[in-house]
């Protein structure tokens, strides 16, 4: 039997990219044990519009002035891409925030039509699409591009992007998870329960998988 396991986060939040890598070396190290991996969505700012806002203003709006602290995340994020060999982060290129929404529809489409493996492998190309191109993961045509680039059906994911398909869905569960009290990302379930939060190295989610699959 395979061990559930759900990662929530969004698709520009570096640490929730990076802390992917990490859960991702842990599950190929934790060998005999079969994982069912599923990416969940979260948007941490919802009301971005589709158009997104310069990235100066979304920054000032929910942090504050950018100061030495954020520089300081900034330059840890880019030194623990650097040790996880996630190549070619570059927050720098980020002009705009841009609303996630479309591209967490577009990864619930690709796991329903396509599996667990095929979603991941999304999820990581709008991660990069975001962190390390600054591109746009709300336009409709670069989330059709990286779909086409992992050969999944490019015309129907087109027309279940032109639809609101899974937008009840999505809604539903960051609403069970804001619920839950969940605010912060990345977050981790095993069977239904989280187990963590923050971030954490490959060594610790391999403990956890352990863990859980020897209760």
């Amino acid at each position: 039997m395979s061990l559930k396991v759900d990662y929530v986060t969004d698709l520009n939040d570096g640490w929730g990219a990076l802390n992917f890598v990490a859960l991702q070396l842990a599950i190929a190290d934790v060998g005999g044990i079969e994982v069912d991996l599923e990416l969940r969505p979260y948007e941490l700012y919802p009301d971005l519009p589709p158009e997104g806002i310069p990235m100066a203003e979304h920054l000032a709006r929910n942090f504050g002035a950018i100061d030495s602290m954020a520089l300081k995340t900034r330059d840890a994020l880019r030194a623990w891409a650097h040790e996880l060999d996630f190549e070619g982060y570059r927050p720098e290129l980020r002009e705009r925030a841009y609303s996630t929404f479309d591209g967490h529809r577009l990864l619930r489409w690709a796991l329903a039509t396509a599996g667990s493996q095929a979603q991941q492998a999304l999820a990581m190309a709008l991660l990069r699409l975001t962190l390390c191109e600054g591109g746009d993961v709300s336009d409709h045509e670069a989330l059709l591009a990286k779909a086409e680039d992992l050969g999944l059906d490019v015309e129907a994911a087109r027309a279940m992007l032109a639809s609101d398909a899974y937008a009840g869905e999505i809604k539903r569960i960051e609403g069970e998870y804001r619920a839950m009290g969940i605010d912060t990302l990345p977050v981790l379930l095993i069977s239904g329960k989280v187990v963590s939060h923050g971030s954490q190295s490959p060594e610790f989610y391999a403990h956890l998988i352990r863990q859980a699959a020897s209760a």
